[in-house]
């Protein structure tokens, strides 16, 4: 199953994205049976996100690349019984899964905790330690030291 999902109907999402944001998110469902009969879906999510950068606290784009292999449980004592690379999605009381909050569930695990440009990209390059801008000019603290040496010896 594939389709695709606004990032803004995913509300838990939008909590820790800096604004509503537009994008949207690719889905690809696969449904199958792995070792010893355990039923599975994987889940892969793609798309384009803007982050707060924690350095400079700009926006920056997030690619968003995530894909797991999720297995129904009941209870979370039925999370042992997984074998190989499967995780657990726990079932309602109806024995279905939630396919939103699951998606949901993915995006924010595949959200980077600590979002940050490369150093090379960051404004915060710009930024002293005291909190003042870098001019990109260098400094020459003693060049009017000359001038006035020169007016002295005269």
């Amino acid at each position: 199953m594939h389709f695709s999902i606004k990032v803004s109907e995913l509300p838990r999402v939008l909590e820790v994205l800096p604004d509503s944001d537009s994008s949207e998110l690719v889905v690809f469902l696969l449904f199958g049976k792995g070792e010893q009969a355990q039923c599975y879906v994987e889940v892969h999510i793609q798309g384009l996100l803007s982050l707060k950068c924690q350095r400079c606290l700009t926006l920056m784009p997030f690619e968003l690349s995530t894909v797991h292999r999720l297995s129904p449980i009941r209870s979370d004592q039925n999370a042992d019984d997984l074998l190989g690379e499967l995780e657990p999605v726990l079932m309602d009381e109806n024995g279905l899964v939630d396919v939103m909050e699951m998606i949901e569930d993915e995006v924010l695990l595949g959200l980077p905790m600590c979002p940050m440009h490369e150093m090379k990209d960051c404004a915060s390059s710009m930024i002293e330690s005291n909190g003042s801008l870098v001019s990109q000019e260098k400094k020459k603290p003693f060049a009017g030291l000359a001038d006035l040496l020169n007016k002295k010896s005269v």
